[in-house]
């Protein structure tokens, strides 16, 4: 009886999606779907502060708004740079067509800027 229970079980389990797992042998795996970026977001905005200072970007009525990394977008392969990059959008305190400064920062390091609408 014992015997014809068990396969009654595994037969509910596998039906139901397949055998879980216990935790301890889960926490061994890590899943990604996206590797992580090669420069961290905190790199990311100092390397864009010094690229604002070294370009004489006038950044002094603008806050920092958002940084976002990006592995696919407008500027993944362009004349501005080639591969993922982290988007820091500085913004003007007040609305204003034109006002934002877009600084991309590739995995290279490489940086550039455009500006938003």
């Amino acid at each position: 009886m014992d015997k014809y229970l068990a396969i009654y079980l595994l037969v509910i389990a596998l039906l139901n999606g397949g055998l879980v797992l216990p935790a301890s042998r889960a926490q061994d795996k890590i899943i990604s779907v996206r590797p992580s970026p090669a420069v961290d977001i905190t790199d990311a905005i100092a390397i864009a502060m010094q690229y604002v200072t070294d370009k004489n970007l006038d950044i002094s009525r603008h806050f920092l708004q958002s940084v976002v990394y990006h592995d696919s977008g407008p500027w993944t392969k362009s004349q501005m740079g080639n591969g993922p990059y982290w988007q820091i959008i500085y913004e003007m305190g007040q609305y204003v067509d034109g006002g934002q400064i877009l600084i991309l920062v590739y995995m290279d390091k490489s940086v550039s800027h455009t500006y938003g609408k």
